[in-house]
């Protein structure tokens, strides 16, 4: 809005006779910067003291130069510069900014400015630098920017901005440096030929915009032409997605990490996938068709966290946030409460079981179930004060954490911080004799990866640091399963060293002497993504790295490890940075399915389509013959299950009956895949208190089974 400032200077500047070009130019600078004074509170401004808004003469270039701020091109005699940061600027950008066709360089950021980028903006061609981060601004960015070409540092974050960047700015050829984070919901668009374009710019920071593709259950979709559905792949096919707001997440709420859980009494296997808020707990028994059962949201309401982690301890959950200054702790949840949860009520919003205070926020958390002990890394807050290394905690007792003791070395962690960001823990059966039997904790830590004796929990001890070329941060990583290799990733190589590091890079190291770690070799991957979560198991190693999605090594020939299967949960680009795509994958059920997390397309549900699985897993994967494993629960109210496995794909109906042979119930037939576990859930709708009789009948190719069994209702 114009104010009466502006009005009277406008009237005042209409006309002056007798001006020439070059103070005709002066002037209009002159109106604008009034302009600016009056819009955005120059009577209250700090660190700029001798503006004016008084229009009763016009000043020349040494007055106007004068001005705190303010730099006059003496030769041209217009404006060049206008640096109004950190001044308390308030209200919003005026359109008669638009005017300075002269300015270069325009600053005003770290001020309280609202409202939205006039795009009168775009009329400065000269610009070099605009810089409006740190502000209130809102609303879309201006087409009209895509006029500056010869800018070459544009900054916008940290405001609240919304939508696409323009497609416009490819016209910015000079373009250094665009950061657009922190804003709420700006992002560049994924377009191809936006894509290319912000290749060519130095430093990019900033969201992608999401593809929000839709969830996907009840028929799995197999790898074809290099895709499964909008997702590029090789030999892994899709059985299921659920989108992140099928998981309860709002639209500004990202995924982060996961975990599993297989139920030892009802073998039923479960997605615990994290957000930043809390953690969704998702049955994925029947793979083709997850179910997603509520979520564990923060102990502390505020804590909020793009990382929060989850593993599991003898059928508990246990979940750490890194919202530093909140009081979270470490949240513990009992799992077999699943057992009961009325399926017809769904989603359910579950309560911790306990607390362990001793910390208040962390990073990461790892359970050695072998030796009953939580191992928090990088931990802040809470009562018991432990440094950035490893927070011990006694688990054996599931519900009541007990701290244990602590480990921190200051010659690892950035600035001798002793921050460890990730760990594993084993009781260590390597080739190593003096350790063996020992339980041996090995944990990225920034600048370098600790190998730590935590045997003694009051006297742990350092055995090793390992260091390599090009560290930028060491991330994280996982043991072989005979202990003699650990696979390790570093989350900033490729941003830090982009000429020497021409992919997704993993370490390979050979630990046969734990006192003296050998870097064996480094692999590059095919796509240069940035990296983050790696696990083992059997000879293949399961990678997630962020925009190139999940990664699938055959590792059994430890000097020439080959990629054999990917699957991409991120559409939009292959490329470095932190934005979408995979988190992390859990690959330990023993169906043989892996489960992903990927940041903004919420959960994927896969299975390696060919390369060898263990004797074991085949079996879980494809049973030999049809099997009627019975109904859980039972007794049961409100719903139960009647599982069986499947060694081909089916038809598969249920009718039920109660004592006296009347049919009181009838389940359609449905396609179901080949597989254990398969399931056809019951309801109590219409049945009273009683015993029931069921018959499942499954149809495949050439063979007809039926199977019958009994179950108990009781209301």
């Amino acid at each position: 809005m114009k104010t009466a400032g502006v009005a009277i200077a406008a009237a005042i500047l209409a006309f002056f006779p007798g001006r020439t070009s070059a103070q005709e130019s002066l002037e209009d600078d002159w109106r604008s910067l009034v302009a600016i004074y009056e819009s955005t509170g120059g009577e209250s401004w700090s660190r700029i003291q001798n503006w004016s808004s008084d229009t009763s003469s016009v000043p020349d270039a040494q007055t106007l130069d004068a001005w705190d701020g303010v730099t006059v091109d003496m030769q041209a005699g217009r404006v060049s510069g206008l640096d109004l940061a950190e001044t308390d600027l308030t209200g919003e950008i005026p359109s008669e900014i638009g005017n300075l066709t002269g300015l270069v360089h325009l600053a005003m950021w770290r001020n309280n400015l609202e409202g939205g980028i006039p795009a009168e903006l775009g009329n400065l061609t000269r610009l070099d630098t605009l810089g409006l981060f740190e502000n209130s601004l809102s609303g879309a960015v201006p087409a009209e920017l895509g006029n500056l070409v010869n800018l070459r540092v544009m900054e916008l974050q940290d405001n609240r901005l919304i939508g696409p960047m323009p497609e416009t700015l490819m016209n910015l050829s000079k373009l250094e440096y665009l950061n657009i984070d922190q804003n709420q919901g700006l992002c560049f668009p994924v377009s191809e030929a936006f894509q290319a374009w912000l290749l060519d710019v130095d430093g990019a920071w900033g969201p992608e915009c999401s593809l929000a593709i839709p969830s996907h259950i009840g028929a799995r979709i197999g790898c074809t032409n290099g895709a499964a559905a909008a997702f590029s792949c090789n030999n892994v096919e899709m059985l299921a997605h659920l989108a992140k707001a099928d998981l309860g997440a709002e639209p500004d709420v990202l995924v982060n990490d996961i975990w599993g859980w297989t139920d030892s009494e009802t073998n039923r296997d479960y997605a615990l996938v994290a957000k930043m808020n809390s953690v969704a707990i998702v049955d994925v028994t029947d793979p083709v068709n997850p179910v997603y059962l509520g979520t564990l949201p923060s102990h502390d309401p505020d804590a909020v966290a793009y990382w929060r982690d989850v593993k599991v301890y003898r059928n508990h959950m246990y979940v750490v946030a890194d919202a530093i200054g909140r009081s979270n702790g470490m949240q513990v949840f009992d799992l077999t409460r699943l057992r009961a949860v009325d399926r017809a009520n769904l989603p359910v919003e579950f309560v911790e079981t306990a607390n362990y205070r001793g910390i208040g926020s962390a990073h990461n958390v790892f359970v050695h179930k072998e030796t009953g002990y939580a191992y928090v890394t990088a931990a802040r807050g809470g009562n018991v004060p432990c440094g950035l290394g490893l927070h011990i905690v006694d688990i054996r007792n599931p519900a009541e954490p007990v701290y244990a003791g602590c480990h921190n070395d200051p010659r690892v962690g950035h600035n001798g911080s002793g921050y460890a960001h990730d760990v594993q823990c084993v009781t260590y059966q390597g080739p190593d004799t003096s350790y063996q039997g020992r339980e041996i904790c090995i944990a990225p830590s920034e600048s370098a990866i600790t190998v730590v004796d935590v045997t003694n929990k009051s006297n742990t001890q350092t055995v090793a640091i390992m260091e390599y070329p090009q560290v930028a941060y060491a991330h994280q990583g996982w043991l072989t399963e005979d202990h003699r290799y650990f696979l390790s990733n570093d989350e900033l190589d490729e941003i830090s060293s982009p000429e020497e590091i021409g992919g997704s890079r993993t370490l390979f190291w050979d630990l046969a002497d734990l006192n003296d770690p050998v870097l064996l070799h480094e692999y590059t991957g095919p796509v240069k993504a940035t990296d983050h979560n790696l696990y083992i198991r059997g000879d293949y190693a399961y990678l997630t790295n962020y925009k190139s999605g999940l990664r699938i090594l055959d590792i059994e020939d430890i000097m020439n490890p080959v990629e054999v299967a990917y699957f991409d949960t991120d559409p939009i680009s292959n490329t470095i940075g932190f934005e979408h795509g995979a988190w992390s994958s859990y690959p330990f059920f023993e169906s043989g399915i892996v489960v992903v997390s990927s940041q903004e397309q919420g959960l994927h549900v896969l299975r390696p389509t060919t390369f060898s699985v263990t004797d074991s897993e085949q079996d879980a994967s494809t049973p030999e013959a049809f099997t009627l494993h019975g109904n859980y629960p039972n007794p049961f109210n409100p719903s139960t299950r009647i599982a069986f496995d499947l060694p081909a794909a089916a038809q598969v109906s249920l009718l039920v009956y109660d004592v006296q042979g009347k049919l009181v119930r009838t389940v359609q037939g449905k396609r179901l895949g080949a597989g254990e576990r398969r399931s056809i859930e019951v309801g109590t709708e219409g049945l009273a208190s009683g015993t029931y009789l069921y018959r499942l009948t499954a149809v495949m190719d050439r063979q007809r089974v039926v199977r019958t069994g009994m179950m108990t209702l009781l209301r």
